[in-house]
């Protein structure tokens, strides 16, 4: 019998009380593909870059709306640690969920937003928005003349999410490898690459659990101790 889970690891803290507690309870097993945050306007904002953005937004300060698909949501920080990093305000406009940001970015009702490459690519690539930067660690093999916001004069800002496969604590190592191996065979295949991952603007990842366990860690220290990466993680695990 399974059963699976999805966690935010940033919204939990090193002790939930009498919840799971991530570093003790689980064991990371592989990195499967990340999923990075695209800035986006319409195609008419006057700003092509972040740099004209923050340029414009700087001089016309609080003029300028930003939607999330809700208050604490990652396009809500990222965008809130992004203007704190830069130097200019802008009003959050929370919407009920993602599916609403497009249409508002596109209406005009928003200036811009981060949000999901993957909900956002059609739409891009019609010429309905604008994307002005990616939220990957390296440029989304998807929108290869995107530039990074570290490119764009933000070293180390990173907006997005990663999913990843933990088990329980206590899981024999090697069943733990065969995991790994067995999900990066699969993950790595050419065909399912070009359709599932690349095709619909995911990155690979595929760490093994070492890595995977590093990245982890550095993850949840890096939520406690900073704003500036703003990567998200997202567990899926099987009992």
């Amino acid at each position: 019998m399974g059963s699976s889970m999805q966690v935010s690891t940033d919204l939990l803290p090193d002790n939930a009380g009498p919840g799971i507690d991530p570093t003790r309870d689980l064991i990371p097993t592989i990195a499967l593909v990340a999923a990075g945050n695209i800035l986006i306007t319409a195609p008419s904002f006057p700003a092509n870059t972040l740099r004209e953005l923050v340029t414009l937004a700087r001089s016309r300060p609080g003029e300028f709306n930003f939607g999330s698909f809700g208050i604490g949501s990652s396009p809500h920080i990222d965008m809130e640690a992004l203007a704190a990093l830069a130097g200019f305000s802008a009003t959050h406009i929370p919407y009920k969920g993602g599916g609403d940001i497009l249409p508002a970015v596109i209406g005009g009702q928003i200036a811009f937003s981060f949000t999901g490459l993957q909900p956002a690519l059609p739409l891009i690539r019609q010429g309905r928005l604008k994307a002005i930067a990616y939220g990957g660690g390296q440029r989304s093999a998807t929108l290869p003349n995107v530039p990074t916001i570290a490119e764009s004069g933000f070293p180390g800002f990173e907006s997005g999410g990663w999913f990843g496969w933990l088990v329980p604590a206590g899981t024999p190592q090697a069943i733990v490898n065969r995991i790994a191996s067995d999900a990066g065979a699969v993950i790595t295949a050419p065909e399912f690459v070009e359709k599932y991952v690349h095709g619909i603007g995911l990155d690979l990842l595929n760490l093994p659990p070492a890595a995977f366990a590093t990245k982890f860690r550095a993850d949840r220290e890096d939520r406690k101790s900073t704003r500036l990466n703003s990567s998200h993680g997202y567990i899926s695990y099987a009992v």
